[in-house]
């Protein structure tokens, strides 16, 4: 059947953007044999992979994930587990993937939804010793 990553390249294709689409990757990052083929701009995890979801992100997903790239989680506010996780993030630099990879993150809802309603996107903005800055392209508003 089709996958989410089919849905999207016929998007960019209906769009005329598929040319500006880096090819996707369909694979299950929780295969002890996945790599990612080279670094990463955006990861798209569903939260389904639970209590090993701390494990795929400081194993595989972050460092592939370039700096400044993106990690979209979805579904983190409304479920206790999911929100459970979220709230150790929260707590800044005593998360051990805040500390290790200077995440930052925010989170969105669609009050409208009872289920399947939140994503959190988080930010890569240091590993070791190299710090994400977003550069300066205007002097003015």
């Amino acid at each position: 059947g089709a996958q989410p990553a089919d849905k999207v390249e016929a998007a960019a294709r209906a769009a005329g953007l598929d040319a500006y689409l880096a090819p996707l990757i369909r694979a299950d990052a929780l295969d002890p044999g996945f790599a990612p083929p080279e670094a990463l701009d955006l990861a798209w995890l569903d939260f389904g992979a639970g209590d090993r979801l701390d494990a795929l992100l400081r194993d595989v997903v972050l460092p592939a994930l370039r700096l400044g790239g993106l990690v979209c989680l979805h579904s983190t506010l409304t479920n206790q587990a999911t929100r459970d996780w979220l709230e150790g993030l929260r707590r800044g630099s005593s998360h051990p993937l805040v500390a290790d990879f200077g995440l930052e993150h925010v989170s969105f809802l669609e009050p409208h939804k009872r289920f399947q309603n939140s994503i959190t996107v988080l930010q890569k903005r240091r590993h070791g010793t190299d710090v994400f800055e977003e550069p300066i392209w205007s002097l003015r508003p």
